[in-house]
């Protein structure tokens, strides 16, 4: 939607291939500007930093493929279902510490943030995966499959 922005992550393991049906993205690459409308593909690396975003004021429409798929289906539909629920920050964040804790380290081989920096992110989200875990907190729960 105008005004949206997805902060700069990376994926690991995977390749990221946008290609834009309507309106106009604006893409960072590895610290590069782009900006791509309908019609363009925007291809991002595995492991390269990047972030998306639309200054326009329409909505952008495209296709979005990530390869190997890995679990980005679920990634995708728990993060929508924490969104449905009210239960995100501003920013799409999950509020719960302990729900930001399974939800990141669990799809760690998806998706990355990349602030704070991954070696932070390394010592702090096992130990909230753990504690979440005791409490019954999923990373990851059915009714938010959308194939049900």
């Amino acid at each position: 939607m105008p005004g949206g922005v997805i902060t700069e992550h990376v994926h690991p393991h995977q390749e990221e291939r946008f290609t834009i049906l309507a309106g106009q993205a604006h893409f960072t690459l590895n610290g590069g500007q782009r900006l791509a409308g309908p019609g363009k593909t925007i291809v991002v690396p595995a492991g390269i930093p990047h972030s998306e975003g639309n200054p326009g004021p329409a909505d952008v429409e495209g296709v979005v493929e990530l390869r190997p798929a890995l679990r980005a289906k679920e990634l995708h539909e728990a993060f929508a279902g924490l969104v449905a629920e009210g239960r995100t920050t501003p920013r799409g964040a999950p509020r719960n510490p302990l729900q930001l804790g399974t939800t990141f380290w669990s799809f760690c081989h998806e998706s990355r943030v990349t602030s704070p920096p991954i070696w932070v992110q390394n010592l702090m989200l096992p130990p909230l995966w753990a504690l979440a875990k005791v409490c019954g907190v999923a990373a990851y729960y059915d009714r938010w499959d959308s194939r049900i």
